[in-house]
């Protein structure tokens, strides 16, 4: 099987256990079967995978082996061809190590502990030993870091199967974080399964756990998805392709109709009736993206946008839309009721958006008491004064700079100010909008 990293590392990460041992005092040895005619004889599971992975090409770049002072860190050196080859200068050392820490009351002390990594460092300087308190839960997530430089590119290689069961757990939610800090591209799980068949018998089977990566790949795509609304990092992980170019559409504004009518075929037919949570990921994605495809006019398509990226905290994008489409909305409204010069109003024409904008700031600015019956919008509440809020906090917005010189009796300047500076004045605001917007189409 051919490496496919190219310049990236691969990472393997074990636990390793206290064992068991034989009649003659020995560590008890189990023939893992990895499938495909591979069976590895060997005390401590992580020793198997490692050969198992340099054997089918895929070669292990940094090994970190992760232990408590009772486990058999004496093995490790067995792993190797160098064990042999220097067996005579290696195995006094050894020997008080297995001493030590098969005194379960003491455990291997720091002082040998620290002497038996360097020789075995000083043969295979890729292997990293960490012998650690089983309490001490932030261990991992430090030792992560320090073991993976900020510019590599890594797959992540761990193997579950030894220590205390709570151990592999924390180290698999320190991954998780670990990924939003370096570059871990891939992580796999292997687990080697001593208890599936009886004890007895002494070929026990590999398990790569697979299902976990994916897991972790769709959960951190839900979370992108619905912190940004960019859903083809989720579909990309079902297996739909070339939903970015409809993503693409929503962020230019333009139609999608036709493009999201088929992509939300090919999302039904990726159901299952046996992948429960695949289908509930595919009805959370569809239920939203199916609004985006209802809208009869663009500045209800507008609308539908705007909450879109207002409910993720992208304020900006949802201020422009809700803007334009309230200009829109407006036009339509004129024609309409055929109203002076917007007889011929066409909605996607700059031109006659514009217009809608300069006679409604002429209104504002001109407005006075005696006018407010005259509403040529809607008749009713403070409209005037949301329009002229929206107007000068989307200025400010997109232009970065701050109201100067308001000379209206709609609104102060300071109150269009306190929109800048209080998000609940400005999801009021927003909120004021929508409802003018749903008036003035109903």
């Amino acid at each position: 099987m051919q490496d496919n990293l190219n310049n990236k590392k691969r990472v393997l990460i074990s636990f390793i256990g206290r064992g068991s041992y034989d009649k003659n005092n020995k560590y008890e040895t189990v023939i893992y079967d990895f499938g495909n005619n591979y069976k590895i004889e060997k005390s401590f599971f992580g020793a198997a995978l490692y050969e198992y992975l340099e054997k089918i090409g895929q070669n292990v770049d940094q090994w970190l082996i992760i232990g408590t002072k009772n486990s058999m860190w004496s093995e490790i050196a067995t792993t190797f061809n160098f064990y042999e080859e220097n067996f005579d200068s290696i195995f006094p050392l050894q020997e008080k190590v297995k001493g030590e820490e098969f005194d379960l009351s003491k455990g291997l002390s720091d002082v040998l502990f620290n002497e038996w990594v360097k020789l075995i460092r000083s043969y295979k300087s890729n292997v990293s030993l960490l012998m650690v308190d089983p309490l001490n839960n932030e261990i991992y997530i430090n030792s992560l870091l320090n073991l993976l430089d900020k510019q590599t590119e890594y797959e992540v290689i761990i193997d579950i199967t030894h220590a205390f069961r709570f151990m592999p757990v924390v180290l698999s939610y320190s991954i998780m974080l670990a990924k939003k800090l370096r570059k871990i591209n891939n992580v796999k799980v292997y687990y080697g399964s001593l208890e599936l068949t009886p004890r007895s018998e002494k070929i026990k089977p590999v398990i790569d756990i697979s299902i976990i990566s994916k897991m972790v790949s769709l959960t951190e795509a839900l979370s992108i998805y619905q912190n940004s609304g960019y859903f083809p990092v989720v579909l990309d992980n079902l297996n739909i392709d070339n939903s970015d170019k409809i993503y693409f559409k929503i962020e230019t504004n333009r139609s999608i109709n036709d493009d999201l009518r088929i992509l939300l075929n090919e999302m039904e037919e990726k159901k299952s009736s046996e992948d429960i949570y695949i289908n509930e990921i595919i009805d959370l994605v569809a239920d939203e993206l199916s609004k985006l495809k209802n809208s009869r006019y663009l500045d209800e398509r507008m609308i539908e946008r705007a909450d879109y990226f207002y409910f993720r905290n992208q304020y900006l994008k949802s201020l422009v839309l809700i803007y334009e489409a309230l200009l829109i909305a407006i036009g339509r409204k004129l024609k309409g009721i055929g109203y002076k010069d917007f007889i011929d109003f066409k909605a996607d024409e700059f031109e006659w958006r514009d217009k809608v904008r300069r006679l409604i700031w002429n209104e504002l600015n001109n407005y006075t008491d005696s006018k407010y019956e005259k509403n040529i919008i809607v008749k009713s509440g403070n409209i005037y004064n949301i329009i002229f809020a929206l107007f000068n906090i989307r200025n400010c917005v997109i232009h970065g700079s701050i109201p100067r010189d308001i000379k209206t009796k709609l609104i102060s300047q300071s109150e269009i100010d306190s929109y800048l500076h209080s998000f609940n004045k400005f999801d009021n605001l927003y909120k004021q909008v929508r409802t003018l917007l749903y008036d003035i189409n109903s």
